[in-house]
């Protein structure tokens, strides 16, 4: 199935590139995460948007963060 990221959500666009498929960008263009690790690291900073994709948070790297994202490699 083809899925154009034209005519999808932010969720659906996250939830097809965490699940491995690909994307059509624009002219004939696509876009995809193939590394599982690529892939373990989008659905990790999913879980909770809010603390990880606040415009507002801190750059700074929180305590034990990047341990938690090793964690949820596959």
């Amino acid at each position: 199935m083809e899925h154009n990221i034209a005519d999808m959500t932010l969720d659906e666009v996250v939830s097809h590139l965490i699940a491995g498929e690909v994307l059509h960008v624009a002219s004939g263009e696509i876009f995809s995460l193939p590394l599982s690790d690529s892939r373990a690291v989008l659905a990790f900073y999913n879980q909770d948007r809010r603390a990880y994709w606040n415009p507002d948070k801190d750059t700074a790297i929180q305590d034990g963060e990047v341990d938690r994202v090793l964690a949820a490699r596959p």
